[in-house]
C-alpha cells in the first residue's frame, strides 16, 4: 500500500523547488565506497523513517555491503520495509526487482501479487498538489526525486510457516556500475493476525463521495461514481474501519451539498427514498464489511441556534434540491421520519447486521433538547446517539438496563429523556485528556480494548497529534496510542477529503476542503484529511495509509498479550517473568510527550524500535504456542464507562 510522510499540501507550481543534498557516492553494487559526488547511493533504513530531511549514509556504515531491510511480520499481516536511492540530480533509470524468499532452501509459498514495489512520489498527473516529501505509492518512479524510496510490501499468507526468509532485491538506475543487491529479511513469526474485520481496535474513518465526484467531475452516484468510490472503501476495510457515516439532513459537520437518503414527493408527502442508500451500503458491505456503528446525520449543532431543519428532495425529472421540512415532533415530522428509521432498520437486518448498529446524531458540545431525544425514542426506539463533544461538565450515567446515558438540553442537563449513547467521540488525544498523562498506565498495560462491538464505545481523535504533514512514525504509532485507558480505538480520521472546488458555490476557492458548518470544519481542525490521494481511477494509498496499517496489526499483538494477562488462567500458564517483560515493552512504546497544539505531537520509537518490535511479535508467538491463538472472554477488566 502507499505512504504519506511528512506530508504539506500546497498548490503544484511549474517548477518543484527540491532542496538540494550533498551527498556522498558509493558504487552501491558492490558496497566499495568511492568519493565521487556524481554517483547515486543505495542504502536501508527503517520504515519509519522521514526522509524529508535525512542525510545520506557515511559510505564507511556501508564498506561491507548494504544492510538489510528486516521486516518483521505475524502469519497473515501486512509489512514493508524500504530502501532508498540518492543522488545530486534526480534518480533516473530506476527499476527494482525482488527475488523469491527462502528460508533454508525451501521457498516460501506467496500468491501472484502478495509481493509489491513502490515508489513514494511527491505528487503524479491529475493530483493538483504536492507533499513536501515522496509520499503516494506508484507501480513507476516519477524521475522527480533526489531522494527516492523504493518499498517492498509483503502480504503474509495465513498458512505461512514461521521462520526468517532471505531474498535479494536488485535496484538499477543510471550512475550506477551494476545492479545494487539489497538483502531482504522478512521474519515470520507464529502468531495468526486477524483480519481487519476483526481487529479489537475501534477504527472511525470519514469518507467523502462528494469529494470524489467532485474531483472527477462525475454524477453523484452514478455508476462511475460509484466505481470511483470502490478503492477509498477498500482502504477504509484494509484499516479495519467500524463506522459507517450516512448524510441525511444538509448542511451538517460532514458539509454534504445533498443526502445520501433523499425523500421524494407523495401526494401531499415526502417518502423517503434509499435508491443512493442502499448502492452505497452495497459497495461499503463488498468493501469495507459489517459496520459496528452506523450513524444517520439527522441532528447537527446548527440546529440548537437556528431550527431549520433541511432535507433533499428528488423531483420528478430526477433532479434533487433541498427543501426546508418541520422540526422534529412538530406536526407531520413523525409520519415523515419513522419511514426513515423503519427502512434502515430493515436493510440493517437484511444484511445480517445488529440493529444494536444504528445511531442518530451527532450530537455534540451541544445537545438536542429533551424533547428532541424523546420523539426519537418513540418512533425508532432500537437507536441510540452518536456524540462527539469536549464532555466539560458532561453528566454520564447507567440506567436500569446498564445503558449509558448522557444528559441533555443546552446547558447540558440532567433530564427524564436522556441519551442513550451508543458511541462518544471526544476530539483529545486519548491519555492526556483531563490531565490523564500517558505515563498513568493501570496495571502496566493500555487497556484500549472491550469484548463487545455492541457496548458504549469510546473514541478520541488525537486532536493536534495527526495531521497529514505528521512525520510516519506518529502514523505508526498513532492507533497504539490511541486504544488507550478509557478510549477503544480513534475516529475522525478522512480518507479522501481532497482539496476540491464545489461546483454547486459561486464563491468558492480552488483546493479548498469540503465545507463544514459552523467553524468546525469537516472532520475536526488539526486532523488527517486523506490518507489517500486521487489516482486515474480512484483513490491511491500512500505511506501514512500504510503505516497506519501496520500500526494497527502492531496494536492487536498488544492487545492480544494484555488480553493474557488479565485472564487469571492464562496470566498463571505465562508466568510472572513473561508478564514483566510484556509489560515492559508496552510501556516502552512511546507515547508523544510534547503537548503543544501548535503542530503534531513529537513522537519518537527510539534507535531500538525494531528490535522491541521483532520482540513483541515473538511473545505473541511464545504465548499463542502455550495458551492458544485467543485468550478466554472471563476475567476481562470492567468496561469503560
Amino acid at each position: 500500500m502507499e505512504q504519506y510522510v511528512n506530508m504539506k499540501i500546497r498548490v503544484k507550481k511549474p517548477q518543484m523547488m527540491i532542496v538540494a543534498l550533498m551527498l556522498v557516492g558509493l558504487i552501491a553494487s558492490d558496497g566499495v565506497a568511492a568519493r565521487d559526488a556524481d554517483r547515486p547511493v543505495v542504502w536501508t533504513t527503517s520504515i519509519i523513517t522521514d526522509l524529508k530531511d535525512i542525510a545520506t549514509p557515511d559510505p564507511a556504515e556501508l564498506r561491507d555491503g548494504i544492510p538489510p531491510i528486516r521486516i518483521t511480520a505475524a502469519r497473515n499481516a501486512v509489512v514493508s520495509g524500504q530502501a532508498v536511492v540518492s543522488s545530486p540530480d534526480p534518480v533516473q533509470g530506476l527499476q527494482a526487482r525482488i527475488g523469491r524468499f527462502s528460508a533454508n532452501g525451501a521457498a516460501l509459498n506467496l500468491p501472484d501479487g502478495a509481493v509489491r514495489i513502490h515508489y513514494p512520489a511527491r505528487t503524479i498527473p491529475g493530483m493538483d498538489y504536492e507533499m513536501d516529501r515522496p509520499d503516494v505509492l506508484v507501480d513507476e518512479p516519477t524521475g522527480t526525486e533526489r531522494v527516492q524510496p523504493v518499498w517492498v510490501t509483503v502480504e503474509v499468507p495465513a498458512d505461512a510457516p514461521a521462520g526468517t526468509y532471505t531474498a535479494t532485491m536488485l535496484i538499477e538506475a543510471d550512475g550506477l556500475s551494476r545492479p545494487a543487491e539489497v538483502p531482504v529479511e522478512l521474519v515470520v513469526h507464529d502468531w495468526l493476525m486477524p483480519d481487519p474485520q476483526q481487529w479489537r481496535t475501534m477504527v472511525s474513518l470519514v469518507q467523502s463521495p462528494h469529494s470524489v465526484a467532485w474531483h472527477y467531475g462525475v454524477e453523484m452516484w452514478s455508476d462511475r461514481h460509484m466505481e470511483l468510490l470502490k478503492p477509498s472503501l477498500s482502504m477504509m476495510g484494509a484499516l479495519g474501519n467500524n463506522v459507517l457515516y450516512v448524510d441525511v439532513i444538509v448542511p451538517s459537520f460532514f458539509s454534504p451539498q445533498h443526502g445520501v437518503i433523499v425523500f421524494r414527493e407523495q401526494g401531499d408527502r415526502l417518502v423517503p427514498d434509499f435508491t443512493y442508500f442502499d448502492r452505497f451500503i452495497d459497495a461499503y458491505a463488498e468493501r469495507v464489511g459489517r459496520p459496528r456503528r452506523v450513524i444517520l446525520g439527522i441532528w447537527d449543532l446548527h440546529l440548537v441556534r437556528d431550527p431549520k431543519l433541511t432535507v433533499t428532495v428528488k423531483k420528478q425529472d430526477g433532479t434533487l434540491e433541498n427543501r426546508q421540512v418541520p422540526m422534529y415532533g412538530e406536526a407531520g415530522s413523525a409520519e415523515m421520519w419513522r419511514p426513515v428509521l423503519d427502512g434502515v432498520r430493515q436493510r440493517v437486518l437484511q444484511r445480517g447486521w445488529d440493529e444494536r448498529a444504528i445511531l442518530v446524531g451527532v450530537a455534540g458540545d451541544a445537545r438536542p433538547s429533551g424533547e428532541t431525544v424523546a420523539f426519537f425514542q418513540e418512533i425508532a426506539p432500537f437507536a441510540r446517539w452518536s456524540i462527539f463533544t469536549h464532555g466539560r461538565g458532561e453528566r454520564i450515567w447507567p440506567d436500569d438496563e446498564g445503558k449509558i446515558m448522557l444528559s441533555t438540553g443546552w446547558p447540558a442537563t440532567i433530564h427524564e429523556n436522556a441519551m442513550s449513547a451508543g458511541l462518544r467521540e471526544y476530539p483529545y488525544n486519548a491519555g492526556w485528556e483531563r490531565g490523564n498523562r500517558a505515563g498513568r498506565v493501570r496495571d502496566g498495560l493500555q487497556h484500549g480494548w472491550v469484548d463487545d462491538w455492541y457496548a458504549p464505545m469510546t473514541l478520541y481523535a488525537g486532536r493536534g497529534i495527526l495531521r497529514d504533514q505528521s512525520p510516519l512514525v506518529s502514523f505508526r504509532l498513532f492507533a497504539n496510542s490511541q486504544a488507550f485507558n478509557r478510549s477503544q480505538g480513534f475516529t475522525r480520521q478522512g480518507i479522501d477529503k481532497w482539496p476540491v472546488v464545489n461546483p454547486h458555490r459561486e464563491d468558492d476557492q480552488p483546493r479548498r476542503m469540503v465545507h463544514g458548518v459552523r467553524g468546525w470544519g469537516n472532520l475536526y481542525r488539526e486532523k488527517v484529511r486523506a490518507m489517500a490521494v486521487p489516482g486515474p481511477d480512484g483513490a491511491l494509498p500512500t505511506a501514512r495509509f500504510e503505516m497506519m496499517r501496520q500500526g494497527l496489526q502492531d496494536t492487536e499483538v498488544r492487545i492480544y498479550l494484555e488480553r493474557l494477562l488479565v485472564d487469571d488462567r492464562t496470566r498463571n500458564i505465562l508466568g510472572e517473568e513473561f508478564e514483566a517483560e510484556v509489560k515492559a515493552l508496552v510501556l516502552a512504546e512511546v507515547i508523544g510527550r510534547d503537548a503543544n497544539r501548535s503542530r503534531p505531537f513529537a513522537w519518537t520509537a527510539g534507535p531500538d524500535w525494531p528490535q522491541r518490535l521483532d520482540r513483541l511479535y515473538a511473545l505473541a508467538a511464545e504465548a499463542a504456542a502455550k495458551v492458544g491463538p485467543e485468550p478466554s472472554e472471563g476475567g476481562e477488566p470492567e468496561r469503560n464507562r
